[in-house]
Formats: C-alpha cells, sequence, structure tokens
C-alpha cells in the first residue's frame, strides 16, 4: 500500500521539474549574419536552399567568398574585348556594403557594360551611387523597428505582392528625382497608413545593364520567409533577374581600400577598440612592473692578466725539476735585457765595460753591481754548464740592481 502512493509522488515530482526546466523563455539571436549556413532569424540559410526551387529557370547560380575586384577581372576584361561572354546576374545580400572600393568600381563596371547587378543592403556606400543625380538615399525615423506593435508592409509589382514583418533592422528609402534613369519598382508602409508608403526597392539605369538596388535586405532571411506568405514577394523580387547564370557573393568578408587598414578597421569596432587598449594597458603594467623588480647591472672591471709573469713561472718550474740551471739563467739574462730595451731604450747588442757605465747613468743602478751582471753575463756565455750557485749569485746581483 505505501508504494501504491509513492509512484504518484515520484509522478508529480517529475512533472514540477519538467515544468520548472521548459519554463524559461527561449532566447533567440537576433544578430544580423546574413550567412547561408546560419539557421537563426536573420541568416541565409532557408533562401539558400530554396532558391533553386523559388526560381528552377537558372541555369546556374554560383556561391563565391572571393572579393568581386579579384573574381571579375576576367569577366570586365572579357566584356572589354567583346569576347564571348554571356551576361549573367550578381547578387550581393548583407546588412552593409563590405566592399573595397576597387569592388565597388568592378560592380559599376559590370552594369555597364550590360549585366545586372542586384544589391540588398542598408549601406549604399558606393562613389557612383551617392552622386548619383536621379534619386537620394534617406533613413526612416518614425518608428520603432524592434518593437513596433504595427506590422511594416511591403509591396511590389502590378498585382501589388505583399509581405509584413515586425522584425526590420532598418529602414531606408529612396527619393526619385529622375525616372527616366531610376525606376521605382517597390514601397513599404507602416500599418495600415497606404498613403504614407516610401520606395525600398529601384531599377536604376547605368550603361549597358541595370543595378537593383533594394534596402531592406531583412526580406531574403530566416524569419521574413518563414512568416505567413512572404515567399511570394521573393518570387516576385527573384523575377528580375533576368539572366539564367548567377553569381552569388555569399558570407562577404570585409575587404581593405589602401586607406582603410586593419587598425582603421579595429577603431570601428568597440570590441576590438576596447581589446586593443587593454592588451596595450597590461603591455605598460608588465613593462613597468619588470623594470621595477631588475637592478641595475654594475659592471665587474677585473685588472688584466699578465701572462708573461705567469709564462716565466712556468718555464722556471721546468727548468728547476730539470735542474737546468744554465738554461734557467739564459732566460733571466734575456727578460733583463728585454726590460733595457723596451722601457730605457737601451742598446743591448755589445755587453762590455761602457755598457754598464751607460746603464748606471739610464737607470740610476748601482754601478758595482752592473759591473758584476756585466763580468757574469760574459763569463756564463762562454759555459755550457752551471750550477745553483750560479743561479743564486745571479739573483743577488739582481737584488742589487733594483731595476
Amino acid at each position: 500500500m505505501t508504494k501504491l502512493r509513492t509512484y504518484p509522488l515520484l509522478l508529480l515530482g517529475l512533472w514540477y521539474v519538467l515544468g520548472a526546466c521548459g519554463a524559461g523563455d527561449r532566447v533567440v539571436d537576433w544578430t544580423p549574419y546574413y550567412r547561408t549556413e546560419r539557421t537563426e532569424p536573420f541568416g541565409l540559410y532557408v533562401f539558400s536552399e530554396e532558391l533553386e526551387k523559388i526560381a528552377p529557370r537558372f541555369k546556374e547560380i554560383e556561391r563565391l567568398k572571393r572579393g568581386v575586384s579579384t573574381q571579375y577581372q576576367k569577366d570586365i576584361d572579357e566584356i572589354v574585348e567583346r569576347t564571348s561572354h554571356a551576361p549573367k546576374t550578381y547578387l550581393y545580400i548583407d546588412a552593409e556594403n563590405k566592399m573595397n572600393k576597387a569592388s565597388r568600381e568592378a560592380i559599376n563596371e559590370l552594369a555597364y557594360y550590360g549585366n545586372h547587378v542586384f544589391m540588398a543592403t542598408h549601406d549604399f556606400r558606393n562613389e557612383a551611387f551617392q552622386e548619383h543625380f536621379a534619386f537620394n538615399y534617406s533613413k526612416y525615423f518614425g518608428v520603432n523597428l524592434f518593437n513596433n506593435k504595427e506590422k511594416i508592409t511591403f509591396s511590389i509589382g502590378e498585382q501589388a505582392i505583399r509581405a509584413q514583418s515586425n522584425r526590420i533592422e532598418s529602414l531606408e528609402y529612396f527619393e526619385i528625382t529622375d525616372e527616366d534613369w531610376a525606376i521605382p519598382l517597390g514601397y513599404f508602409h507602416i500599418g495600415s497608413d497606404e498613403e504614407n508608403k516610401y520606395c525600398n526597392f529601384m531599377a536604376l539605369r547605368h550603361g549597358d545593364g541595370i543595378i537593383f538596388l533594394h534596402s531592406n535586405p531583412e526580406v531574403f532571411t530566416n524569419y521574413f520567409l518563414l512568416n505567413e506568405k512572404n515567399g511570394e514577394y521573393i518570387e516576385e523580387l527573384i523575377s528580375f533577374w533576368n539572366y539564367r547564370e548567377v553569381k552569388w557573393f555569399v558570407n562577404y568578408a570585409y575587404e581593405f581600400d589602401k586607406e582603410y587598414g586593419l587598425l582603421t578597421y579595429m577603431m570601428n569596432q568597440p570590441a576590438l577598440k576596447t581589446a586593443w587598449y587593454l592588451l596595450w594597458a597590461l603591455l605598460f603594467i608588465a613593462v613597468f612592473t619588470y623594470a621595477k623588480r631588475m637592478q641595475r647591472v654594475i659592471p665587474i672591471v677585473e685588472p688584466k692578466k699578465n701572462y708573461s709573469v705567469d709564462y716565466a713561472k712556468r718555464l722556471a718550474q721546468f727548468h728547476l725539476l730539470q735542474k737546468n740551471y744554465h738554461g734557467l739563467i739564459d732566460k733571466q739574462i734575456t727578460v733583463l735585457l728585454d726590460k733595457l730595451r723596451n722601457e730605457y731604450r737601451m742598446d743591448t747588442s755589445q755587453i762590455d765595460n761602457s755598457f754598464a757605465d751607460r746603464m748606471h747613468l739610464i737607470t740610476n743602478c748601482n754601478k758595482l753591481a752592473a759591473e758584476d751582471l756585466v763580468n757574469f753575463i760574459k763569463k756564463h756565455r762562454v759555459r755550457s754548464v752551471a750550477f745553483d750557485f750560479d743561479f743564486e749569485e745571479l739573483r743577488r746581483i739582481l737584488q742589487k740592481l733594483n731595476l
């Protein structure tokens, strides 16, 4: 009986735990990725997967991740040289224009020579667009877009195909000033106010081609396509792509101009800018701390070693071990004469009585000791053998000289 009462309590506890785990609101990532592999609301996964199904008439849809200027210079050369080149549709969808100046010029040139260019972005940073006399580009500030209670309605075509959304990142519109060059194709309005509508889709004549400009890239995102019947609106947009071969710049990365380097980009991004300054601050602290911990190196100046003295000592020890007193006396006489030559500039080529007088006058040594030295050298040079008492006699003479 006790077990039967326990099971309902366990089931009730399990139900409570599961309910508590699922009670939290799901956090939705509304970051504008505009990448084909992203399944978040502002990704392009659904559009990329359904593009061939929406418009099966296309011969080829090539997705490219390289820059315009590097990828299509060959196409431009073929057009200019009038070689085999079938007109194509070039597609660009992103929240902002990430092309550098060279790529923007390449886009203009491709359109000028008969191709179609379709650009859906909030940022028409293009010299040809900004200086064009046929339209003005303005931003709409009349509504809080992300928390708007009234839906934004987009319309296009003669049959006024409509689509709606309550999640738009930004609203911009075109003011057409010359319809011979700029043709309005689509509009948007807020809520039920259909009288105040703004042009967000237009065709711009450019040379032999056309540049289609759409100011709301959100219409190609997952959230927009999966909402109600918005797919018909996208089909109508794609119907303006007249050429069967489409080249789409997907997952476009930033291209930097020569005057717009990597550091400039980092300074324009708050997170990277903060990280950059933090890195320099940490580096300064590390260098300052290391410098405070280091003691100035005090150089140790050692006196120059006289290796000649060591050499003489070693040689003397060798002769003493061998009991070669004759060789030892020779070395002592050689060292003495070398000192007289180098320090007193004396001529030692001839050892005679006059040498003792000159030695006494120049070195101011004991004259008798100088005469004894001359006699000792003469006697030593005629002998081939010497003994320890001869070595002692030379030592006493050198002590008297005191050189």
